[in-house]
């Protein structure tokens, strides 16, 4: 009934050993020994105790599910900081809407973050590879894929459209003529599978959004393609009188995190995050601090409302066309019946 154990006799001692209940789990300890004090059992099981805890602790370590592990780790996240308002410098401080968002993912996770910046993409992605850093934000999904890496979902999507210099817009009518026109644009969207080029168009290809801003104005070029958030911060900085915006979109450009291939632990909880952001509506808080809106101009008002009635009124010189072939059949068959 574990209230005593039976006498031994052990060599010249009796020894009388008694157990508990709460003890029971030490009984194979105390019986395989010769002789003890109480105070020498009390110690031995204080010891067994923490030994028992240490390894209890050990095992939930290590079963414990892959987002409570990734909430232990800094990430050192490599960024290029040259595509406003995503990711630019301010006062020599990483700022934009990629930022904030990924902070927000990392604070649910429990991570510390770091950014590491550099001058290019390319230079970022051989960094990742070679174990330089733990992560790349802002990668733009459309491009090819390296092997070597995992890729997260959309962050952050934008459409992508077209700014010429001054109040040009008569210029956006002519883009499928045979004259020769020239653009900067981005590397990522350049080598996305969704841009298709057109045949009379000079692409200078750049690193990043402001290198093509730059080079937009440098070298005189016609157009700069780019995100539109991107271009409504170039247009609303000079006033919204040196550069028109296109009112017509190219095609979208997609945003995530890319990883090393052999962290798929990590890129689960950032994916599960994302979801989360996009479902509770937060993600789009953090882009309303970050992107300008954008009213609907008056000549795309004008420009929809002429097309609406162009529609309209041949649509009705159909109807009308229609009816009196209608009735001249009648009247055929009519005379031909009389």
């Amino acid at each position: 009934n574990h209230t005593k154990a039976p006498i031994k006799k052990s060599g010249k001692f009796y020894i009388s050993v008694n157990i508990s209940e709460k003890r029971d789990i030490y009984r194979i300890v105390i019986y395989n020994v010769t002789i003890f004090y109480r105070k020498e059992v009390d110690k031995m099981c204080n010891k067994s105790r923490w030994i028992f805890a240490s390894f209890l602790i050990l095992c939930l370590f290590w079963v414990q599910p892959p987002t409570a592990r990734a909430a232990s780790q800094d990430l050192k996240v490599g960024v290029v900081p040259y595509t406003t308002p995503y990711m630019y410098l301010e006062r020599n401080k990483i700022v934009g809407a990629n930022i904030d968002l990924f902070n927000k993912i990392a604070l649910n996770l429990g991570m510390a973050t770091s950014y590491v910046p550099f001058d290019n993409y390319a230079e970022a992605t051989s960094a990742l590879e070679s174990g330089e850093i733990d992560a790349l934000l802002g990668v733009s999904l459309g491009e090819k894929k390296s092997s070597y890496l995992i890729y997260s979902s959309t962050i952050i999507q934008d459409s992508v459209s077209m700014m010429t210099r001054g109040s040009q817009p008569a210029k956006y009518q002519y883009l499928f003529s045979t004259d020769p026109y020239s653009a900067a644009v981005e590397k990522g969207i350049a080598l996305s599978s969704e841009f298709i080029p057109l045949p009379n168009m000079n692409y200078w290809m750049c690193a990043t959004t402001d290198e093509a801003f730059g080079q937009f104005n440098r070298q005189k070029l016609d157009y700069l393609i780019a995100p539109r958030a991107s271009l409504l911060r170039y247009v609303n900085g000079s006033g919204g009188k040196a550069y028109t915006l296109s009112n017509s979109y190219i095609t979208t450009i997609h945003y995530g995190v890319a990883l090393p291939s052999s962290n798929t632990s990590l890129l689960h909880s950032i994916n599960n995050e994302i979801m989360q952001l996009k479902v509770s509506g937060d993600i789009d808080q953090i882009l309303g601090r970050w992107i300008p809106k954008e009213s609907v101009s008056n000549r795309v008002f004008q420009n929809f409302l002429l097309g609406f009635l162009v529609l309209c009124i041949f649509a009705t010189g159909v109807i009308v066309i229609f009816a009196k072939f209608n009735a001249y059949l009648k009247e055929q068959v009519a005379c031909k019946t009389q």
